[in-house]
């Protein structure tokens, strides 16, 4: 199973988003607080602060603004007067992981409705007299479409699709939840809830990439094309500092890369796209 981490790894390298390690000093002058590097964004993890040869605690000396590069030291910790004595180890790059992992969540929901799985699951919904609305977020949050659902009084009955039964059944996508009708008379009877669904978002970078190996090119690609975009308005500012002309934009070669990505992931994507699987048109419910 791969990473986050892993897959950012392997898309800074296929963007060439490579990190580079550098110190950068300063004058204490017994009063100044805030430091700011040249470079940044600073990599989560990959920096060290000292005053001196001392190493600095972060949130007990300091506080470091990754995105700005702005390192605060608090009052107890002021830097004194000294040549060169407040000091710091770092790497940066492009991008974060952490804006790599919003990149990432951002491609699965772009995707969620074209790249999915079927499952079948038995446990989670059970009938209840007289509902109408069952909530499917205890299978997933993430489903896309409902295909069939059936049910069975007992372990050793066989299952019966609710068409046969004379009932109807809707999935509303918005609400993740089906709706029944006419309702059920009896309570604890098993559901089977037959449904594709898409894949996981993250929160960490240390979590398993829930997209088979198989579709991974598709994410390179289209992380690729947002990569490119989030890039653009540095290399806008780049252009404006080196030429002083606001309206000239080598960034257009960026903003082609980003065009040219995601129509090579759009062609990825039609290639692995799993077709939707037909199911019976059902007696819908009222």
């Amino acid at each position: 199973m791969t990473t986050v981490a892993q897959l950012i790894t392997k898309q800074r390298r296929f963007v060439r988003d490579f990190s580079k390690l550098t110190r950068e000093t300063w004058d204490g002058d017994g009063s100044t607080l805030a430091f700011r590097t040249n470079d940044n964004p600073i990599l989560e993890a990959s920096y060290t602060v000292k005053i001196g040869a001392v190493v600095q605690t972060e949130t007990t000396d300091y506080t470091i603004d990754l995105d700005n590069g702005l390192v605060t030291f608090k009052a107890a910790s002021v830097p004194a007067s000294g040549d060169d004595n407040v000091s710091i180890d770092f790497k940066y790059a492009a991008l974060r992981d952490e804006d790599w992992l919003e990149i990432f969540n951002n491609v699965i929901r772009d995707i969620r409705d074209s790249l999915y799985s079927e499952e079948i699951d038995t446990t989670n919904i059970t009938t209840v007299a007289k509902q109408n609305e069952y909530s499917l977020a205890t299978i997933s949050t993430n489903i896309v479409d409902v295909l069939s659902i059936a049910m069975r009084t007992s372990s050793s009955n066989p299952w019966v699709d609710l068409r046969t039964l004379g009932m109807g059944w809707k999935y509303l996508a918005e609400a993740n939840e089906i709706q029944i009708n006419p309702t059920f008379d009896v309570a604890g009877n098993a559901m089977k809830i037959h449904y594709l669904y898409g894949f996981d978002e993250v929160t960490a970078t240390t979590e398993d990439v829930d997209v088979p190996t198989k579709w991974f090119n598709v994410l390179k690609l289209y992380m690729a094309a947002e990569y490119y975009d989030r890039i653009v308005p540095d290399k806008l500012t780049e252009t404006a500092v080196v030429t002083k002309e606001r309206t000239y934009h080598p960034a257009e070669t960026v903003i082609r890369a980003a065009e040219y990505y995601r129509g090579k992931g759009d062609e990825a994507l039609k290639k692995v796209r799993p077709p939707k699987r037909a199911k019976p048109i059902p007696n819908r419910a009222k």
